[in-house]
């Protein structure tokens, strides 16, 4: 996880008073999500580099 979401993260657990189990599976789920939005920004950068070269 990147350091600003990680920070967001940290002050969003404070704030809320998560439980450490609670706070890794919240952990977990974001950086899944993360994760599927980059490689969906690379999938359609790569889509749109293959229209633009057709």
């Amino acid at each position: 996880m990147d350091t600003q979401l990680e920070a967001a993260f940290d002050e969003f657990g404070k704030k809320k008073k998560l439980t450490a189990q609670d706070a890794v599976a919240m952990e977990r789920a974001v950086s899944a999500e993360v994760e599927e939005a980059r490689c969906l920004d690379a999938l359609a950068r790569e889509l749109e580099c293959s229209a633009l070269s057709d």
